[in-house]
Parts: C-alpha cells; sequence; structure tokens
C-alpha cells in the first residue's frame, strides 16, 4: 500500500471541517487502494506550507 501525505491550509475552503472533500478522496483511495493522509496547518498559516515558499 502507499503512503501520501497531503498539506493542507487550514482556513477558508480547505477548513479541517469541511468533509466533502474528504468523502471523495477517502472513495478514490479505496478504489486505488492508497492509504492517504491530510494534515492541516493552523488557519491562514500557509506561509509555512513548503510547497508555497518561493525563495
Amino acid at each position: 500500500m502507499t503512503l501520501t501525505l497531503i498539506l493542507y491550509d487550514g482556513g477558508g475552503s480547505n477548513s479541517s471541517r469541511h468533509y466533502i472533500f474528504k468523502e471523495d478522496l477517502q472513495k478514490t483511495a479505496n478504489a486505488l487502494g492508497l492509504e492517504i493522509r491530510i494534515a492541516h496547518y493552523p488557519p491562514y498559516t500557509s506561509k509555512y506550507n513548503p510547497t508555497e515558499v518561493s525563495q
């Protein structure tokens, strides 16, 4: 089984309280045989997300 970690900003439309996206992601993971983990940064701290920081 392959493990994938997804990092999200926890504010706005990516809020950790929105479940529809996570339900669809779980269905996809089940269909593909993947283990997916989602880690939420605290709201409005995306500046610490390494994929969004340009140097």
